[in-house]
């Protein structure tokens, strides 16, 4: 109150030079205090989405171990049953019910994937925005790559379907989900750049859509017996730590002085 009413009494008494001095200062100040209060998310909001990613991946790892030994396969069984319910357990194309014939949208959305990603690469390119087009690409494919090695490493099959044609078995094996770790990816970074568009209930009304989608097809897989349980599980796992480092990439990349010319901001 006195640093105020000092500032004030200067003002007003015609000490022009003195005053100016002393509001000058001021606004030094708090501009310095502003500056601090927006810099104080920057350190914790890394350190936030690693320590994010290292649970998800441990947790994966978790599941994946115990998916290794075969511990869940009854437990997957069980899964099946519950969600396909009592209509016969086989992926069946002659299933005339209309549950069954939606949920074969299912996969067809998880492989629609090969189709957005080069549509919303060439979108952002059309907006000049090169290096969120990078990203676009970029990540899906390192996601699939990444899905195949782990598919090789815990090697889940079913036993009527035993592999026997050595590297090519990778494609087969059912840990994790491929379907669903590109859905995750893909939908989620396309999601992330809608939403970054709008805000309130528009912004709110991308992210449902998008976990909508990837629920539908993380259930339909499982409904259909593509999958078990466990590996959509795993998928998710996987999928979203592989979706939050992506976003993070993608938001610093946009950050470099010579990037996007309009951002991107979550």
């Amino acid at each position: 109150m006195c640093y105020a009413y000092i500032v004030g009494s200067l003002r007003s008494e015609g000490c022009g030079e003195a005053g100016d001095i002393l509001t000058t200062t001021e606004h030094t100040r708090r501009a310095g205090d502003a500056e601090t209060a927006g810099a104080a998310p920057v350190w914790w909001g890394p350190i936030a989405q690693c320590g994010l990613v290292a649970l998800l991946v441990a947790l994966f790892l978790s599941l994946g171990i115990v998916v290794r030994s075969g511990r869940t396969l009854a437990f997957d069984q069980r899964a099946h049953h519950w969600i396909r319910g009592p209509v016969p357990t086989a992926f069946e194309d002659a299933d005339p019910s209309f549950r069954t014939r939606l949920m074969h949208l299912g996969p067809d959305i998880g492989t629609a994937t090969i189709l957005f990603v080069p549509l919303a690469a060439l979108a952002l390119i059309g907006v000049r925005r090169h290096r969120a087009a990078a990203v676009m690409i970029a990540s899906p494919v390192g996601a699939l790559v990444l899905t195949f090695c782990l598919k090789g490493v815990f090697q889940r099959t079913r036993a009527e379907y035993a592999c026997h044609r050595g590297p090519l078995c990778v494609i087969g094996y059912l840990f994790p989900s491929t379907h669903t770790v590109l859905t995750v990816v893909t939908y989620g970074l396309i999601g992330a750049l809608l939403a970054a568009r709008f805000a309130g209930g528009w912004r709110a009304l991308v992210t449902l859509s998008v976990i909508s989608v990837v629920g539908f097809v993380a259930v339909s897989l499982v409904y259909l017996d593509t999958h078990y349980l466990t590996d959509v599980v795993g998928g998710l796992l996987i999928g979203g730590a592989w979706l939050i480092a992506s976003l993070a990439l993608l938001r610093r990349v946009e950050a470099e002085p010579d990037g996007a010319s309009d951002g991107f901001a979550l």
